[in-house]
């Protein structure tokens, strides 16, 4: 179950890696496109570049949201299979306990009574 359960993970996880990549490197580009216009915005305003600086401010800015909202649909899929698989593997544990005790090969009485 477990080699299943990491192959079907691995398996959705190839679609996620590229754009969370694509997401960080833009995310960059944007933070070091707003320093630049923090260090230099007196140039900037000066030399009459700021309506280009707030274009391309603008237009990192939306790339950056556009792929962050393919990043959030292409990951939906993977944090489902990662919530079945837990609950999944939550029961079998669960049962795995449960059943000796009710067909009795475990004897709960007498390990409270080993407690005490």
């Amino acid at each position: 179950w477990v080699a299943a359960s990491y192959s079907i993970l691995k398996l959705l996880a190839k679609r996620v890696v590229p754009y969370f990549f694509s997401q960080m490197r833009l995310e960059g580009a944007f933070r070091y496109l707003h320093a630049h216009l923090r260090g230099n915005a007196d140039t900037i305003g000066l030399m009459g570049g700021g309506k280009a600086v707030h274009e391309m401010a603008e237009s990192d800015l939306h790339n950056c949201l556009r792929n962050n909202f393919m990043l959030l649909r292409k990951q939906l899929p993977v944090d489902c299979a990662m919530a079945f698989i837990e609950s999944f593997d939550l029961g079998i544990a669960a049962l795995s306990v449960g059943v000796p005790i009710i067909h009795g090969l475990i004897d709960v009485e007498d390990d409270k009574a080993a407690v005490k």
